[in-house]
């Protein structure tokens, strides 16, 4: 008999809307057949078979295409009142919910498509699905409560009839408001028309310089060009004509006008606090300033902020557009034999805990690794995650790189001595038995012993073929490498593409054939491979710019795989504290505690309890949303993408950390969360700084400001030249090319003011926090 569920789907599809099978009684997509929701909506009758053969009970969801409105009344006195308002709505196509709402299915014309949301409630007790956007569920449906079904035959989407234009004109968003237009200056108690002229003229000339202001310096122009004009309020420009001129300039240029009026205002107020005067015109009377000499004006403007008192200097503007980074949580996420050492230990080398927490938290999955799982979504039972990690530590020279490593994995590499003295012992019984086995006689000797395989839980070679042998006889493997760069150089080699794609392969524990030029081929059932390792700057940028170019290697998301965690300079302590043997040995009774436990018995899954599994889903909704965001770029949409398998690793670590090899509880999700939440900061600042440019050497000067003198070769100086920086190498800059552009980025931030060759510093630079 067929199944009238397969059958609507099919039906669906022909009239040209595209199908998607929903969990049995609920309005969900099914988690397993469709587990990227909106995604995996198709058209093709084959994989509709599939589905429903694999389900038969599911639900028929429908994503109507881009020009297909969907009214859907929840309430069904709104649907009786708008079709009392427009009578056609009755003749559309329309299916009932089974809690009596109704679904009214219309077609946009081609210049509306595109032009509503599903987000907006447009009217009361209406919302807006379809339109490529949201699904619906669809006849025969059932629920708990009922089911759907169609009072008027659905129509494919070009023969839907278009909405009436009185309720179209309600559903459509307000027109934007028009820029408010460019009104001329007015003057006041002024005297002859030469200074009214150029007054006015200098005023065009800013307002054109704003208005053709390109896309990212837009903001800093409006300011610039309002703080020079501020300084001509006391020769009779009225300072609201001024504003709004200035505001509607900035509109023009492409800001929104509360951000454009608002730094209008900023500017002139600053421009206040330094009156300046015309310089001499030189010419006939009413010629308009040139830029040339608007630029005078400025550099007269810095000759009186010169007797200005800190005060009365303009605010400097914050320097990192990236994310700041906030002091890491300490007393609530990992277990006090974790933390205690490493704070101890960042302490001592007087760099900030994140790389330290999170190497340590890495080098634990050398001993979870293919031992531990966890099963994430109790709906989707395919979905498993193992243990393992991707970490890169991103960090200058010199920053302590070598001792970090060398702390996270003593406690491992003490294991791994243990497991050498046992195969010694494993050979040394092997010889034995070898020996008395090739002594016997051939009618007696029986199966020839099987020579011992070394256990292994970390790896330093990286190439495919030496992975490949540890992880076919291991359960899992931690690589880990002082310097990354050359890594990742490999993976960028034509001939190395196979060693990329079976990392790849290791980080999903995906099963994975591997041809070795010498053995043979052989087959990795379970490849479970974490990864630990730091990279400057840099070379990290090259990867970021890679992964960025949408082609080639680097489109296939590794990086992204990656946790990336960076960390401020920190001064030098000449008196650090001491690291006590206590908590060293905590930390390693802890790595070897959780190795003992996980290294009988098998393979151990973990689930989340009820209300952690409850938190699970809030926190994916949570994820799901952010990656809809349109004003997100798509690198960070690509980082969110993994952060839900992010997190499921890192809660069954911090489980087998915590000692909790039940249900994992929300609790311990709540850390993951938290944790997640921790290391996203680092991953912006890193991603922003690696695609806007390296700006460590302007972040390096402003610190170097922030005391309000520059020290140059044993001077404090409080006006200095391009020629002191790179002479004396300050904050690492040598080169000309890169003083003058550090010192133009902190000049247009209010950091610096340039009078002429010199550059004076603002002493307002103490007041802002860290930098």
């Amino acid at each position: 008999m067929s199944n009238p569920l397969l059958q609507a789907a099919l039906g669906y599809a022909r009239l040209g809307y595209a199908v998607l099978p929903l969990l049995p009684g609920e309005k969900r997509p099914h988690s397993r057949l469709a587990a990227n929701g909106l995604k995996n909506a198709t058209h093709d009758p084959e994989a509709l078979h599939r589905w429903w053969q694999a389900a038969p009970g599911a639900g028929v969801g429908i994503l109507p295409p881009a020009e297909v409105l969907v009214l859907d009344f929840d309430d069904p006195q709104a649907w009786d009142a708008l079709r009392a308002e427009h009578p056609e709505l009755a003749e559309a196509p329309r299916q009932r919910t089974p809690r009596g709402g109704a679904h009214v299915f219309l077609r946009l014309s081609e210049s509306l498509v595109g032009s509503l949301t599903t987000t907006a409630r447009k009217l009361p007790g209406l919302d807006l699905r379809g339109m490529g956007k949201a699904y619906l569920a669809c006849s025969p449906t059932q629920l708990p409560n009922g089911s759907y079904h169609w009072e008027v035959p659905l129509l494919p989407p070009a023969e839907l009839p278009l909405p009436p234009e009185g309720l179209l004109a309600r559903l459509l968003p307000e027109p934007p408001p028009p820029p408010p237009e460019y009104q001329p200056a007015s003057f006041r108690g002024l005297r002859g028309d030469r200074l009214t002229r150029r007054l006015e003229g200098l005023l065009r000339w800013a307002c054109e310089r704003v208005a053709a202001a390109p896309e990212g310096v837009r903001h800093n122009t409006l300011l610039n060009a309002a703080r020079l004009i501020g300084g001509y309020v006391h020769l009779g420009l009225d300072p609201e004509q001024a504003t709004r001129a200035l505001a509607a300039a900035g509109v023009q240029a492409g800001l929104p006008h509360p951000e454009a009026e608002a730094t209008a205002r900023d500017g002139l107020r600053y421009g206040l606090s330094a009156p300046l005067e015309l310089p001499a015109d030189g010419g006939r009377a009413g010629h308009s300033p040139a830029p040339a000499e608007a630029r005078e004006a400025y550099q007269q403007a810095v000759k009186i902020l010169e007797g200005l008192t800190a005060g009365t200097w303009p605010e400097p503007e914050p320097l990192d557009t990236a994310a700041k980074l906030k002091p890491w949580p300490t007393g609530t996420l990992l277990p006090p034999d974790i933390e205690d050492y490493a704070l101890s230990f960042a302490d001592r080398l007087c760099v900030d805990p994140g790389p330290v927490l999170m190497a340590m938290l890495t080098g634990l999955t050398a001993v979870t690794n293919g031992r531990l799982w966890i099963e994430p979504d109790r709906d989707n039972p395919t979905w498993r995650e193992p243990t393992a990690l991707w970490l890169a530590v991103v960090m200058g020279v010199s920053t302590g790189k070598t001792p970090i490593l060398k702390t996270a994995l003593h406690p491992v590499w003490e294991i791994e001595k243990e497991l050498r003295e046992e195969h010694e012992e494993e050979m040394a019984g092997y010889e034995a038995e070898l020996a008395r086995w090739e002594a016997a006689k051939r009618s007696e000797r029986g199966q020839k012993p099987k020579r011992p395989i070394p256990k292994r839980l970390l790896a330093q070679d990286a190439t495919r073929e030496a992975l490949a042998d540890l992880l076919g006889n291991n359960p899992g493997i931690l690589a880990y490498h002082d310097e990354l760069k050359g890594l990742f150089a490999e993976w960028n080699r034509e001939d190395k593409k196979q060693d990329r794609a079976f990392y790849l392969a290791s980080y999903s524990a995906t099963p994975t054939p591997v041809d070795r030029v010498v053995r043979g081929s052989m087959f990795v059932e379970k490849p479970v491979l974490s990864m630990l390792g730091f990279i400057q700057y840099g070379p990290f940028r090259e990867r970021v710019l890679e992964a960025q170019s949408g082609d080639g290697n680097g489109a296939d998301g590794l990086l992204q795989r990656f946790i990336v965690v960076t960390a401020q300079e920190r001064p030098w302590q000449d008196d650090r504290p001491a690291i006590t043997e206590e908590v060293r040995t905590r930390y390693h009774n802890l790595m070897k505690r959780v190795w003992d436990t996980l290294r009988v018995g098998g393979e151990k899954t973990l689930c989340f309890d009820p209300e952690a599994q409850a938190l699970w889903y809030q926190w994916e909704n949570t994820t799901q949303r952010e990656m809809r965001n349109p004003d997100h770029p798509e690198a960070w949409k690509a980082l969110l993408g993994k952060r839900m398998g992010l997190t499921a690793r890192l809660a069954a670590v911090l489980a087998a950390a915590w000692g909790e090899y039940g249900p994992v509880s929300a609790t311990t999700l709540k850390r993951a969360i938290a944790l997640v939440r921790c290391l996203e900061p680092h991953a912006r600042r890193i991603w922003h700084r690696a695609l806007s440019g390296n700006d460590e050497p302007i972040v390096k000067l402003a610190r170097k400001l922030q005391g309000g003198m520059l020290e140059v070769a044993g001077k404090q100086l409080e006006v200095f030249t391009e020629r002191d920086i790179t002479r004396n190498q300050v904050a690492g800059i040598a080169l000309v090319g890169e003083a003058r552009r550090a010192l133009a980025a902190l000049v247009e931030a209010g950091w610096l003011i340039q009078d002429g060759k010199a550059y004076r510093i603002n002493p307002r630079v103490k007041e802002v926090g860290s930098v």
